[in-house]
Protein backbone atom coordinates (compact mmCIF):
# COMPACT_ATOMS: atom_id res chain seq x y z
CA UNK A 1 0.00 0.00 0.00
CA UNK A 2 1.30 3.04 -1.39
CA UNK A 3 1.14 6.02 1.67
CA UNK A 4 1.55 9.30 1.51
CA UNK A 5 1.34 11.57 4.74
CA UNK A 6 2.40 15.18 4.70
CA UNK A 7 5.59 14.42 3.74
CA UNK A 8 7.35 18.33 2.64
CA UNK A 9 8.21 17.33 -1.58
CA UNK A 10 11.62 19.36 -2.20
CA UNK A 11 10.69 22.56 -4.20
CA UNK A 12 11.30 26.03 -4.16
CA UNK A 13 8.61 28.63 -5.01
CA UNK A 14 9.68 32.35 -5.50
CA UNK A 15 7.63 35.42 -6.32
CA UNK A 16 9.65 37.55 -8.56
CA UNK A 17 9.56 41.15 -8.86
CA UNK A 18 8.14 42.82 -12.02
CA UNK A 19 9.10 46.26 -13.22
CA UNK A 20 6.81 48.60 -14.47
CA UNK A 21 7.53 51.97 -16.31
CA UNK A 22 5.53 55.42 -15.19
CA UNK A 23 5.57 58.53 -16.94
CA UNK A 24 8.97 60.02 -17.56
CA UNK A 25 10.81 61.89 -14.05
CA UNK A 26 7.81 60.37 -11.42
CA UNK A 27 8.28 57.67 -9.06
CA UNK A 28 4.89 54.87 -9.35
CA UNK A 29 3.38 57.17 -6.81
CA UNK A 30 3.66 60.21 -8.55
CA UNK A 31 7.01 61.93 -7.19
CA UNK A 32 9.20 63.79 -9.22
CA UNK A 33 12.48 62.37 -9.50
CA UNK A 34 15.59 63.11 -11.42
CA UNK A 35 17.51 60.95 -13.82
CA UNK A 36 20.32 59.96 -11.76
CA UNK A 37 18.52 58.83 -9.00
CA UNK A 38 18.37 54.92 -8.16
CA UNK A 39 15.01 55.80 -5.53
CA UNK A 40 12.72 58.26 -5.15
CA UNK A 41 13.68 60.35 -2.13
CA UNK A 42 10.15 61.21 -1.38
CA UNK A 43 8.69 57.74 -1.14
CA UNK A 44 11.97 55.51 -1.15
CA UNK A 45 10.50 53.39 -4.27
CA UNK A 46 13.41 52.06 -6.13
CA UNK A 47 14.02 52.79 -9.43
CA UNK A 48 16.04 51.16 -12.53
CA UNK A 49 16.82 52.56 -15.92
CA UNK A 50 14.53 51.60 -18.87
CA UNK A 51 16.78 50.04 -21.48
CA UNK A 52 15.73 52.60 -24.54
CA UNK A 53 15.26 55.44 -22.30
CA UNK A 54 17.60 57.73 -19.39
CA UNK A 55 14.64 58.17 -18.08
CA UNK A 56 14.13 56.15 -14.66
CA UNK A 57 11.58 53.33 -14.56
CA UNK A 58 10.41 52.33 -11.08
CA UNK A 59 10.44 48.37 -9.71
CA UNK A 60 6.70 47.59 -8.51
CA UNK A 61 7.20 47.06 -5.07
CA UNK A 62 3.46 47.97 -4.42
CA UNK A 63 1.03 45.47 -2.30
CA UNK A 64 1.31 42.73 -4.84
CA UNK A 65 0.96 39.12 -3.57
CA UNK A 66 0.59 35.74 -5.29
CA UNK A 67 -1.45 33.54 -3.82
CA UNK A 68 -2.63 29.58 -4.11
CA UNK A 69 0.91 28.67 -5.25
CA UNK A 70 0.31 25.20 -6.06
CA UNK A 71 2.91 22.69 -7.13
CA UNK A 72 0.39 19.34 -8.94
CA UNK A 73 2.17 15.88 -9.45
CA UNK A 74 0.83 13.41 -11.55
CA UNK A 75 2.34 10.92 -8.30
CA UNK A 76 0.76 12.56 -5.24
CA UNK A 77 -3.16 13.30 -5.27
CA UNK A 78 -4.13 17.01 -4.97
CA UNK A 79 -5.51 17.27 -1.91
CA UNK A 80 -5.03 20.86 -1.22
CA UNK A 81 -8.61 21.98 -0.67
CA UNK A 82 -11.87 20.06 -0.28
CA UNK A 83 -12.96 20.67 -4.00
CA UNK A 84 -9.22 19.51 -5.18
CA UNK A 85 -10.17 16.35 -3.07
CA UNK A 86 -13.40 14.81 -4.42
CA UNK A 87 -12.06 15.64 -7.97
CA UNK A 88 -9.45 13.41 -6.90
CA UNK A 89 -11.12 10.84 -5.29
CA UNK A 90 -14.33 10.94 -5.88
CA UNK A 91 -16.28 9.87 -9.31
CA UNK A 92 -19.28 9.82 -11.24
CA UNK A 93 -21.07 6.48 -10.75
CA UNK A 94 -19.50 5.17 -7.96
CA UNK A 95 -21.85 3.69 -5.48
CA UNK A 96 -22.25 4.80 -1.54
CA UNK A 97 -19.35 1.82 -0.76
CA UNK A 98 -16.91 3.07 -3.57
CA UNK A 99 -17.01 6.49 -1.87
CA UNK A 100 -17.04 5.07 1.18
CA UNK A 101 -13.87 3.46 0.87
CA UNK A 102 -12.54 6.25 -1.17
CA UNK A 103 -12.77 8.56 1.95
CA UNK A 104 -10.95 5.70 3.91
CA UNK A 105 -8.10 5.15 1.55
CA UNK A 106 -7.64 9.14 1.57
CA UNK A 107 -7.19 9.24 5.35
CA UNK A 108 -4.92 6.38 5.24
CA UNK A 109 -2.61 8.06 2.29
CA UNK A 110 -2.51 11.26 4.10
CA UNK A 111 -1.80 10.77 7.57
CA UNK A 112 0.22 8.15 10.04
CA UNK A 113 -0.87 6.88 13.62
CA UNK A 114 1.41 9.12 16.33
CA UNK A 115 0.71 11.83 18.84
CA UNK A 116 -1.37 14.39 17.78
CA UNK A 117 -0.92 17.92 16.78
CA UNK A 118 -3.00 20.20 19.36
CA UNK A 119 -3.59 23.41 18.28
CA UNK A 120 -6.65 24.15 21.22
CA UNK A 121 -9.19 25.26 19.10
CA UNK A 122 -11.72 23.00 19.87
CA UNK A 123 -13.24 20.33 22.07
CA UNK A 124 -10.77 17.58 21.50
CA UNK A 125 -7.89 20.11 21.31
CA UNK A 126 -6.26 18.16 17.90
CA UNK A 127 -6.52 19.14 14.94
CA UNK A 128 -9.41 17.35 12.89
CA UNK A 129 -9.81 18.91 9.86
CA UNK A 130 -9.17 16.42 7.32
CA UNK A 131 -7.45 18.87 4.74
CA UNK A 132 -5.70 20.58 7.20
CA UNK A 133 -4.50 17.33 8.36
CA UNK A 134 -3.11 16.03 4.98
CA UNK A 135 -1.15 19.26 3.96
CA UNK A 136 0.07 20.66 7.56
CA UNK A 137 0.29 17.93 10.03
CA UNK A 138 -0.17 14.36 8.59
CA UNK A 139 -0.01 12.80 11.79
CA UNK A 140 -2.79 11.61 14.52
CA UNK A 141 -4.34 9.45 16.77
CA UNK A 142 -7.40 7.37 16.38
CA UNK A 143 -9.80 10.74 17.43
CA UNK A 144 -8.05 12.79 14.71
CA UNK A 145 -8.76 9.91 11.89
CA UNK A 146 -12.33 9.34 12.80
CA UNK A 147 -13.11 12.63 12.72
CA UNK A 148 -11.59 12.85 9.32
CA UNK A 149 -13.41 10.20 8.13
CA UNK A 150 -16.85 11.75 9.61
CA UNK A 151 -16.14 14.80 7.77
CA UNK A 152 -14.96 13.80 4.51
CA UNK A 153 -17.78 11.33 4.40
CA UNK A 154 -20.68 13.81 5.26
CA UNK A 155 -19.15 15.81 2.67
CA UNK A 156 -19.95 13.35 -0.03
CA UNK A 157 -23.20 13.25 0.94
CA UNK A 158 -22.89 9.77 3.09
CA UNK A 159 -24.08 9.53 7.27
CA UNK A 160 -21.56 8.93 9.30
CA UNK A 161 -21.08 8.50 12.88
CA UNK A 162 -18.10 8.36 15.52
CA UNK A 163 -18.09 5.38 17.83
CA UNK A 164 -16.03 5.13 21.03
CA UNK A 165 -14.85 1.36 21.96
CA UNK A 166 -12.56 0.22 24.30
CA UNK A 167 -9.43 2.36 24.58
CA UNK A 168 -10.26 3.53 20.88
CA UNK A 169 -12.17 5.73 18.54
CA UNK A 170 -13.51 4.80 15.62
CA UNK A 171 -16.00 5.96 12.25
CA UNK A 172 -18.85 3.97 10.62
CA UNK A 173 -20.70 4.85 7.32
CA UNK A 174 -23.93 4.42 6.37
CA UNK A 175 -24.61 2.52 3.38
CA UNK A 176 -26.43 -0.49 1.51
CA UNK A 177 -28.79 -0.26 4.48
CA UNK A 178 -26.17 -0.38 7.54
CA UNK A 179 -23.70 0.64 9.21
CA UNK A 180 -19.84 -0.26 8.27
CA UNK A 181 -16.62 0.37 10.33
CA UNK A 182 -14.18 2.20 8.82
CA UNK A 183 -10.66 2.66 10.76
CA UNK A 184 -8.37 4.63 9.05
CA UNK A 185 -6.12 4.90 12.44
CA UNK A 186 -5.19 1.44 12.98
CA UNK A 187 -5.71 1.05 9.12
CA UNK A 188 -8.45 -1.56 8.80
CA UNK A 189 -12.08 -2.65 8.07
CA UNK A 190 -13.58 -6.28 8.18
CA UNK A 191 -15.26 -7.96 5.75
CA UNK A 192 -17.73 -10.83 6.50
CA UNK A 193 -18.94 -13.84 4.69
CA UNK A 194 -21.26 -12.50 2.24
CA UNK A 195 -18.61 -9.89 1.17
CA UNK A 196 -20.35 -6.86 3.37
CA UNK A 197 -18.01 -4.69 5.30
CA UNK A 198 -18.76 -5.10 9.04
CA UNK A 199 -20.30 -3.13 11.41
CA UNK A 200 -18.69 -2.22 15.39
CA UNK A 201 -21.71 -4.39 16.91
CA UNK A 202 -20.62 -7.21 14.55
CA UNK A 203 -16.94 -6.71 14.99
CA UNK A 204 -18.15 -7.07 18.87
CA UNK A 205 -20.40 -9.33 18.72
CA UNK A 206 -17.26 -11.67 16.73
CA UNK A 207 -14.47 -10.92 19.76
CA UNK A 208 -17.38 -11.55 22.52
CA UNK A 209 -18.23 -15.06 21.08
CA UNK A 210 -14.47 -16.34 21.10
CA UNK A 211 -14.22 -14.89 24.30
CA UNK A 212 -17.20 -16.32 25.82
CA UNK A 213 -15.18 -19.86 24.71
CA UNK A 214 -11.86 -18.56 25.94
CA UNK A 215 -13.15 -16.35 29.52
CA UNK A 216 -9.41 -16.89 30.71
CA UNK A 217 -8.25 -14.44 27.94
CA UNK A 218 -11.03 -11.31 28.32
CA UNK A 219 -9.20 -8.58 29.45
CA UNK A 220 -5.71 -10.32 29.87
CA UNK A 221 -3.37 -8.44 27.68
CA UNK A 222 -0.53 -10.28 28.24
CA UNK A 223 -2.32 -13.68 27.18
CA UNK A 224 -3.66 -12.72 24.03
CA UNK A 225 -0.75 -11.38 22.99
CA UNK A 226 1.24 -14.70 23.54
CA UNK A 227 -1.47 -16.49 22.21
CA UNK A 228 -1.00 -14.06 18.63
CA UNK A 229 3.20 -15.14 19.12
CA UNK A 230 2.14 -18.83 19.30
CA UNK A 231 3.13 -21.07 16.30
CA UNK A 232 5.83 -18.31 15.12
CA UNK A 233 3.07 -15.41 15.64
CA UNK A 234 0.33 -17.25 13.67
CA UNK A 235 -1.41 -18.04 16.81
CA UNK A 236 -4.01 -15.58 16.20
CA UNK A 237 -5.27 -17.11 13.58
CA UNK A 238 -7.22 -19.47 15.75
CA UNK A 239 -9.12 -16.41 17.09
CA UNK A 240 -12.78 -14.96 15.72
CA UNK A 241 -12.89 -16.11 11.16
CA UNK A 242 -13.80 -12.69 11.06
CA UNK A 243 -10.36 -11.61 12.69
CA UNK A 244 -8.10 -14.59 10.96
CA UNK A 245 -9.59 -13.65 7.33
CA UNK A 246 -8.69 -10.05 7.79
CA UNK A 247 -6.13 -8.87 4.96
CA UNK A 248 -4.58 -6.06 6.66
CA UNK A 249 -3.17 -8.22 9.37
CA UNK A 250 0.29 -9.15 8.60
CA UNK A 251 1.75 -12.39 8.66
CA UNK A 252 2.80 -11.53 12.65
CA UNK A 253 -0.68 -10.49 13.89
CA UNK A 254 0.59 -6.60 13.23
CA UNK A 255 -1.77 -4.11 11.60
CA UNK A 256 -0.17 -1.60 9.08
CA UNK A 257 0.25 1.22 11.53
CA UNK A 258 2.26 -1.32 13.47
CA UNK A 259 1.56 0.45 16.64
CA UNK A 260 -1.68 -1.89 17.08
CA UNK A 261 -1.87 -5.89 16.37
CA UNK A 262 -4.83 -9.05 17.07
CA UNK A 263 -4.38 -8.49 20.17
CA UNK A 264 -5.38 -4.87 20.94
CA UNK A 265 -7.89 -5.56 18.56
CA UNK A 266 -9.56 -8.11 20.99
CA UNK A 267 -9.11 -5.84 23.31
CA UNK A 268 -11.20 -3.07 21.60
CA UNK A 269 -14.43 -5.23 20.34
CA UNK A 270 -14.38 -6.85 23.35
CA UNK A 271 -17.73 -5.01 24.37
CA UNK A 272 -16.35 -3.56 27.82
CA UNK A 273 -16.82 -0.07 26.33
CA UNK A 274 -19.40 0.98 23.51
CA UNK A 275 -21.02 4.45 22.55
CA UNK A 276 -21.59 7.02 19.92
CA UNK A 277 -19.14 9.77 20.48
CA UNK A 278 -18.64 12.49 17.54
CA UNK A 279 -15.73 13.40 16.99
CA UNK A 280 -15.94 16.94 16.50
CA UNK A 281 -14.35 17.74 13.00
CA UNK A 282 -13.95 20.96 11.42
CA UNK A 283 -14.12 21.76 7.60
CA UNK A 284 -13.10 24.87 5.51
CA UNK A 285 -9.08 24.47 5.55
CA UNK A 286 -7.31 24.86 2.37
CA UNK A 287 -3.96 25.75 1.19
CA UNK A 288 -3.18 29.12 0.10
CA UNK A 289 1.02 29.40 0.11
CA UNK A 290 1.14 33.11 -0.21
CA UNK A 291 4.11 35.32 -1.26
CA UNK A 292 5.16 38.98 -1.62
CA UNK A 293 7.89 40.07 -4.09
CA UNK A 294 11.29 38.76 -2.80
CA UNK A 295 10.03 35.70 -0.65
CA UNK A 296 11.38 32.42 -1.47
CA UNK A 297 9.85 28.77 0.28
CA UNK A 298 11.83 25.47 0.21
CA UNK A 299 10.44 22.86 1.60
CA UNK A 300 12.15 19.90 2.24
CA UNK A 301 11.23 15.94 2.81
CA UNK A 302 13.53 16.29 6.59
CA UNK A 303 13.09 17.44 9.25
CA UNK A 304 15.13 19.81 12.14
CA UNK A 305 13.12 18.59 14.63
CA UNK A 306 10.39 20.82 15.14
CA UNK A 307 6.63 20.43 15.82
CA UNK A 308 3.65 22.38 17.04
CA UNK A 309 3.84 21.24 20.56
CA UNK A 310 7.02 22.02 21.43
CA UNK A 311 5.70 24.28 24.19
CA UNK A 312 3.79 21.91 26.51
CA UNK A 313 3.06 18.93 24.00
CA UNK A 314 3.42 15.87 22.89
CA UNK A 315 6.06 15.66 20.49
CA UNK A 316 5.40 12.74 17.34
CA UNK A 317 7.10 9.65 18.09
CA UNK A 318 8.95 10.00 14.87
CA UNK A 319 11.06 12.24 15.49
CA UNK A 320 12.91 10.27 17.78
CA UNK A 321 13.29 7.23 15.64
CA UNK A 322 14.82 6.79 12.10
CA UNK A 323 13.65 3.59 11.05
CA UNK A 324 12.47 2.44 7.96
CA UNK A 325 8.79 3.43 9.02
CA UNK A 326 9.36 6.46 10.35
CA UNK A 327 12.28 8.57 8.53
CA UNK A 328 11.27 11.66 6.49
CA UNK A 329 7.30 11.24 7.37
CA UNK A 330 7.47 14.58 8.49
CA UNK A 331 9.12 17.65 6.87
CA UNK A 332 9.76 21.66 7.81
CA UNK A 333 10.81 24.31 5.57
CA UNK A 334 12.68 27.71 4.96
CA UNK A 335 11.11 30.60 4.34
CA UNK A 336 13.17 33.64 3.12
CA UNK A 337 11.07 36.63 3.94
CA UNK A 338 11.34 40.20 2.89
CA UNK A 339 12.54 42.57 4.97
CA UNK A 340 12.88 46.60 4.45
CA UNK A 341 16.04 47.76 3.66
CA UNK A 342 17.45 51.05 3.92
CA UNK A 343 17.11 52.39 0.45
CA UNK A 344 13.26 50.59 0.26
CA UNK A 345 14.87 47.72 -0.96
CA UNK A 346 13.23 43.97 0.52
CA UNK A 347 16.30 42.77 1.80
CA UNK A 348 15.80 38.55 2.62
CA UNK A 349 16.95 36.73 5.97
CA UNK A 350 15.61 32.95 6.55
CA UNK A 351 14.39 31.22 9.46
CA UNK A 352 13.02 28.06 10.13
CA UNK A 353 9.61 27.44 9.99
CA UNK A 354 7.12 24.16 9.81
Amino acid sequence: MTRFTTIWHMLALTALLAGAALGAGHCPNGHPVEAAWTFCATCGVRLVKAPVSTQPVALATGPGVVSHVKLVSDKVPDVSSLDAWKKSFIRDGMTDEEKALAVWDSVVKFRHQDAPPREWLQGDQCVHDPIKTFNVYGYGMCCCAASNIEGLARAVGLQARGRSINRHNVAEVFFDGGWHMLDASLINYFRKDDGKIASVEELIAAVKGWLAEHPDYRGNEAKLYDFMRADGWTGWKKGPVLLADNPFYGADGWLPAKTHGWASTMQEYDGSTLFEYECPHSMGYQVNIQLRPGERLVRNWFNKGLNVNMNGGEEPGCLNTTTALTANVLGEGLLTPPLPGPTGLLESRGFAAL
